[in-house]
């Protein structure tokens, strides 16, 4: 290892329960930065690789688990929120990398960029409600959450499409948090299912026609469609403490550059896009809805015996890793159990978006970018700065210059 290694280098508070979270995230679709290890048995290693970075100040006989990450291609949420300590060229490349993501008729219409990281973003909220695990998003059910927008990175996957990468991943949570105990994650998988009937409500109320049209079962539709609207009575509430705050969590990100823009408008409003909060909330909240169920069927199909069998191997690791005592297999077994008898509940609407406007939105993209690099880089920034930032625009999005 070299310190211009593309590599991210961890001791994790609960070391064993994100080995367990990133193979159960990895095995359900979710993306994110693959790992090694190295344990206390490696200590020469251990010592070697914490030394080189600077990161160790003491030995102790049992040195602690190192996660060794790869680097990802990208960048945060977090780097794209605009504040007025934000510099010149870092607005001029959040504004590119933003309007290159949200597409150019937002916020009438999203993009299939970010279509997919709405989806992507309830597909990682679906997988932090498995794992237990309430250091992501800022919600205040089916837990209350904190908001940790730097565990989100946007970048694009191996097939070449813009995704969202989920960045730490441990069953149960950091060990100080008070879920930490078994009687909080047996009371958590209590409240787990109306949760999930509460999320596919909200789904069903918004696609009803459509759905009723794919099941062509209208007798049986219109019994589940009155049973339905009782459930939304009662699951609004529940929608707007979870799916409506991850919503608004991503928009304080996302969207920031376009109210910055506005706000900054003066004279000519026309030239910023005018976005409104609430509005684009209530169209974000779909396709997280529907990423999230997606996500609890995917969960509802993990082959138990393959989890207990990566449990044996992180504790045949390392007797000392951090976190070990907590890999529960009965609250897996238990949480599997919750989602296959919800499974059958669920009934997704295919969409045809993607497929009819990939091509063009690709075009009106590329001309987007190469607009706005005409009218806003040579005023604002040195020529030096302005190869820089087009050098990491290229690198991060390729098809956008």
């Amino acid at each position: 290892m070299s310190k211009s290694a593309k590599i991210r280098v961890d001791i994790p508070e609960n070391a064993a329960g994100e080995l367990l979270g990133n193979f159960i995230a990895s095995q359900i679709g979710v993306c994110v930065p693959s790992a090694d290890v190295i344990t206390s048995k490696d200590s020469h290693k251990a010592y070697h690789l914490w030394s080189e970075y600077q990161q160790v100040e003491s030995k102790s006989s049992h040195p602690p688990t190192i996660l060794v990450f790869e680097e990802l291609d990208g960048m945060s949420i977090k780097t794209l929120q605009v504040s007025p300590e934000t510099m010149q060229r870092e607005k001029f490349l959040i504004r590119n990398v933003v309007h290159k993501i949200m597409g150019k008729h937002f916020p009438k219409k999203l993009s299939k960029h970010c279509r997919a990281i709405l989806r992507d973003c309830g597909f990682i909220f679906a997988l932090d409600i498995g794992l237990c695990n309430p250091t992501r998003f800022p919600v205040d059910e089916p837990f209350e959450g904190v908001d940790a927008p730097e565990l989100l990175w946007i970048a694009k996957d191996e097939e070449g499409d813009y995704s969202l990468y989920s960045i730490e991943n441990p069953l149960f949570g950091p060990n100080k948090l008070s879920l930490i105990n078994k009687s909080g994650h047996y009371s958590h998988l209590e409240l787990l299912p109306n949760f999930l009937k509460s999320v596919n409500a909200y789904y069903k109320s918004l696609y009803q026609k459509e759905i009723e049209t794919q099941t062509q079962t209208q007798t049986q539709t219109k019994t589940k469609s009155n049973s339905n609207g009782d459930d939304l009575l009662k699951a609004t509430s529940q929608v707007n403490k979870s799916i409506k705050l991850v919503a608004e969590f991503l928009y304080d990100y996302l969207c920031s550059i376009y109210e910055f823009d506005q706000s900054n408008a003066k004279n000519e409003p026309s030239t910023s896009i005018v976005v409104n909060k609430e509005s684009v909330v209530n169209t974000f909240m779909p396709f997280i809805a529907e990423g999230f169920l997606i996500g609890v069927l995917e969960i509802s199909e993990l082959n138990i015996e393959d989890l207990i069998n990566v449990t044996d191997d992180i504790k045949a690791l390392d007797d000392h890793m951090s976190g070990i005592q907590y890999l529960d297999m009965e609250y897996l077994k238990a949480l599997l159990q919750v989602c296959h008898t919800f499974a059958p509940e669920v009934v997704l609407v295919d969409s045809k978006d993607d497929a009819e406007d990939s091509e063009s939105e690709s075009a009106d993209d590329t001309r987007q970018i190469d607009d706005e690099w005409s009218e806003s880089g040579s005023a604002s920034m040195s020529q030096s700065d302005e190869d820089a930032l087009m050098i990491k625009l290229q690198y991060m999005f390729p098809q956008a210059t």
